[in-house]
């Protein structure tokens, strides 16, 4: 996804490791931060969510998807819980 801020930010999805109490990876939770094209900027997702429309939240939210759904299999195989993040403001403008 694409942001216009000040400059042109993309989407970079990442996986941030959940472990359990026995220090043993029990999942995965999706997470994003935003990059200049140049790569010399990086803000985090908190900085830029709150300046994003609800369509442009909810493409980020499908790109997530999209990442889980190419990595299932993996998930599957390791039984492992996978985690998203769904802003309130979807929940309340689509249901």
């Amino acid at each position: 996804m694409i942001a216009s801020l000040d400059e042109l930010y993309h989407s970079e999805l990442f996986f941030l490791p959940a472990m359990d109490k026995n220090a043993r990876l029990a999942g995965l939770e999706i997470i994003a931060t935003f990059a200049t094209e140049d790569g010399a900027v990086r803000m985090p997702t908190e900085l830029v969510v709150p300046r994003l429309s609800v369509e442009e939240q909810y493409c980020l939210f499908v790109e997530k998807l999209a990442l889980l759904e190419t990595c299932q299999h993996f998930f599957i195989q390791h039984k492992l819980i996978a985690w998203l993040n769904l802003p309130p403001q979807l929940v309340a403008y689509y249901y």
